[in-house]
């Protein structure tokens, strides 16, 4: 019973989170401006904003002492962080104009598969304990979702579809709402993390009766 509210407590909480999401997305493209959707702007920030909370809650999970995996969140908040780094593109290339947005991330890309190849054993067995939880699969899809979007967001996908109804400001619009909603899916299975592993030390059984 306990678990039946749980699971229908963060269905609920999760839609009106992406209610507020889409509310915000709604309210920010009203000022009818492109740049909100370009570089540096609202939605690229929205972006960058989950993606740092996600990789902070992996990186809390990682380091409780009671933690069920310890390299695999680690593994996935890398991940996470190499994303943040790509949507900070545009300043990248502004402060650091030789090497660019490049140079960290192939840095941190190096990291990553050195964590994994020396803690190889551990990853592929928190992996394989982890592929069929909520957290897995949302993140997943959420990647899933991102990659989709930056495909059918690409002028070689639209521009012979819409002929001369294309503009690039469709395609900016198209690729960052998709972004958008895939990093919120990446979110929503941080917490999912986060939750099951409160759900099963107890820490929510006084809210859930």
């Amino acid at each position: 019973m306990k678990s039946n509210q749980a699971l229908i407590f963060r269905v609920v909480f999760y839609t009106v989170l992406l209610i507020c999401l889409c509310g915000v997305l709604n309210y920010i493209a009203s000022s009818g401006d492109i740049a909100v959707f370009k570089e540096s702007g609202p939605v690229e920030w929205m972006q960058f904003s989950l993606l740092g909370l996600s990789a902070a809650v992996c990186l809390r999970m990682a380091g409780r002492r009671n933690s069920q995996a310890r390299i695999f969140p680690i593994v996935a908040a890398g991940i996470l962080v190499i994303a943040m780094v790509r949507e900070c593109d545009s300043l990248l290339k502004h402060y650091l104009p030789v090497l660019s947005w490049k140079f960290p991330i192939f840095c941190l890309s190096v990291g990553v598969l050195l964590i994994i190849f020396y803690k190889r054993h551990v990853f592929f067995d928190e992996l394989v304990a982890h592929i069929l939880t909520p957290f897995f699969s949302l993140m997943w899809a959420g990647f899933a979702v991102v990659v989709f979007g930056q495909m059918i967001g690409h002028g070689d996908f639209l521009e012979p579809v819409l002929c001369s109804h294309y503009t690039r400001a469709f395609k900016r619009i198209l690729e960052e709402c998709f972004e958008l909603i895939g990093y919120f899916l990446i979110f929503v299975g941080s917490i999912e993390f986060w939750w099951e592993a409160e759900l099963k030390q107890g820490g929510f059984d006084k809210h859930i009766d």
